[in-house]
């Protein structure tokens, strides 16, 4: 059983060091122990959480060669004996006393279903006594609302392949993680994912650019493909009328 410690503050500014990451979440001083699993689950340790956002992690661990660029699963405790998993990628690393090392990582792959207990987390770190906290922002959000079912339909099947374009008025940055909902205009069903962007181009029209600007946005989404197809094809489901919706298990 891991211990944990859970600091009820304000959001923390990125650091100098943490100013690699790029990022613009918020994050939330959490001092917890963490398990930690290195070259593909063969070596775990437990290490200190210092911080927590929506996109990563900030991490107190014992020097054991971890490298910048280097991936890792965490196992962070949750509620009433549960956890939620995540794998990391290492974007930064400061050597500290003690041969100990603090080390900031960003989120690439999580379940769905543990996307939610992190989201659920971050809303009780912002707002102590809140259990849910619809108009909280934990990071950038783009929304696609339907009306035609078909066209809902046809983005869920590119959903399921892991990858996803769209077009927009705003230029998001290369690398930028992202908030997609996916949902039907008047109803409360959806789709909440993670993704990152890979690529982004202005669109033309006859060899000149569309005004005003538009831009193809080209998504990973962050989730185990399995993951996604489970999801997806609940939601096909329900479109179709088949079944009745269901709130993912947390």
């Amino acid at each position: 059983m891991l211990s944990q410690e859970v600091s009820y503050s304000s959001a923390l500014p990125p650091s100098t060091q943490e100013g690699a990451e790029r990022r613009c979440q918020n994050r939330f001083e959490v001092k917890t122990e963490v398990q930690l699993a290195l070259g593909r689950g063969t070596r775990q340790i437990i290490v200190r959480n210092q911080n927590l956002g929506w996109g990563g992690a900030s991490l107190l661990l014992p020097e054991t060669g971890l490298d910048i660029g280097e991936s890792v699963s965490l196992e962070f405790p949750w509620a009433q004996g549960r956890s939620f998993s995540a794998y990391a990628d290492v974007v930064w690393k400061e050597p500290i006393e003690g041969r100990r090392s603090l080390v900031g990582v960003r989120f690439s792959k999580l379940l769905l279903a543990h996307e939610e207990r992190l989201a659920r987390l971050l809303t009780l770190l912002a707002e102590p006594g809140q259990t849910d906290r619809k108009d909280l922002v934990l990071a950038e959000r783009v929304e696609i609302e339907f009306i035609d079912r078909e066209d809902m339909e046809a983005t869920l099947e590119e959903v399921r392949t892991g990858r996803l374009e769209l077009t927009s008025f705003r230029p998001y940055e290369l690398d930028q993680s992202i908030q997609l909902v996916v949902s039907r205009v008047g109803s409360t069903l959806g789709l909440h994912l993670r993704a990152r962007v890979v690529q982004r181009r202005p669109l033309s029209l006859g060899g000149e650019e569309v005004s005003p600007r538009l831009f193809m946005i080209r998504l990973v989404l962050e989730h185990p493909l399995f993951d996604l197809e489970r999801s997806v094809e609940r939601m096909l489901r329900v479109l179709r009328g088949d079944t009745v919706p269901q709130r993912i298990a947390s």
